[in-house]
């Protein structure tokens, strides 16, 4: 698990910025993504992409871009799954290791 805390500021335009890794390499091509989840975990919680597809940005090729405080979501700390889709993967990949999420 991760030592970093990302800050989600609910009705807050803040942007959470992820690089996912295959290997310690940055994925080659981000845009390939279709879909993603992130899950708190023990809140029964999911942000989902293909409901609320204005809080997810797959254009960067280097990252994805999340925008969570548009979502509605409890406050306190959780850990958060994410799962990605791709038009290879239809039924997700369980992405590395859960974030920290801080949500206020």
């Amino acid at each position: 698990m991760s030592d970093v805390t990302e800050e989600v500021f609910i009705g807050r335009d803040n942007e959470t910025e992820l690089a996912l890794t295959v290997g310690g390499a940055v994925l080659a091509d981000h845009t390939t993504i279709t879909r993603m989840t992130v899950t708190l975990r023990g809140a029964g919680t999911v942000v989902d992409s293909a409901v609320s597809p204005a809080l997810f940005d797959f254009t960067n090729t280097d990252k994805v871009v999340l925008t969570l405080g548009g979502a509605t979501l409890p406050v306190g700390v959780f850990w958060a799954d994410v799962v990605i889709y791709t038009a290879l993967q239809p039924g997700g990949i369980a992405w590395g290791q859960p974030m920290k999420l801080r949500i206020s």
